[in-house]
């Protein structure tokens, strides 16, 4: 399922080019993908908090997850050479990202009456307006 999600958001985005639309799309195609599998998030959900490697480390979390925050970092580095965005640290933002997606779906999990599509379109929102680049 993860696998299959991430094959989702990346068709999604495929031939977009603005970073504006990359950061809109990454988030409202999760949710998109996400939206019909509400057993299978909460499995993930299970699966990301509670498997364990061989010495009883946890198997997925930060360390597990540079070639996502990489990839969303070129995200919004493409969006600072095209002066979409302002400079700012993207590693930061793309931890930021990823963890409100993250949180995104937990917090679905905990109210299942949330219009996640919605909840997707304010989060985007308050990621693009987060790294504009202000015209004056």
């Amino acid at each position: 399922i993860y696998h299959d999600a991430a094959a989702h958001i990346l068709r999604r985005m495929e031939g977009l080019e603005s970073a504006t639309e990359l950061v809109r799309t990454h988030v409202t195609a999760a949710a998109e993908y996400m939206r019909e599998r509400r057993s299978h998030v909460a499995t993930l959900g299970q699966i990301f908090a509670n498997l364990r490697a061989p010495d009883g480390s946890p198997r997925y979390g930060m360390h597990t997850s540079e070639e996502l925050f990489a990839g969303l970092e070129r995200m919004y580095q493409m969006g600072q050479r095209s002066g979409e965005f302002r400079e700012f640290d993207t590693r930061v933002m793309a931890v930021t990202h990823q963890a409100g997606v993250d949180d995104m779906f937990g917090y679905w999990m905990a109210h299942p009456e949330l219009d996640v599509d919605a909840y997707a379109g304010s989060l985007a929102d308050l990621f693009v307006a987060a790294v504009r680049e202000e015209r004056r």
